[in-house]
């Protein structure tokens, strides 16, 4: 991949934080979207028991 000349591998190297940077916020916003998305599991579920259990 990288055996065409350093200019490459620089220009690559410059822009790897930039990657690095966006992975990082996608995956902090994944986990937060998980997260939304258990908790709104959660609320679901027991709002299922109180109806069983109403019923």
């Amino acid at each position: 991949m990288f055996s065409h000349s350093g200019y490459t591998i620089s220009k690559h190297n410059h822009r790897i934080p930039k990657i690095v940077k966006r992975i990082k916020s996608f995956f902090q916003h994944g986990t937060r979207i998980k997260k939304s998305i258990l908790k709104s599991n959660q609320n679901k579920k027991s709002n299922f028991v109180k109806r069983l259990t109403n019923l």
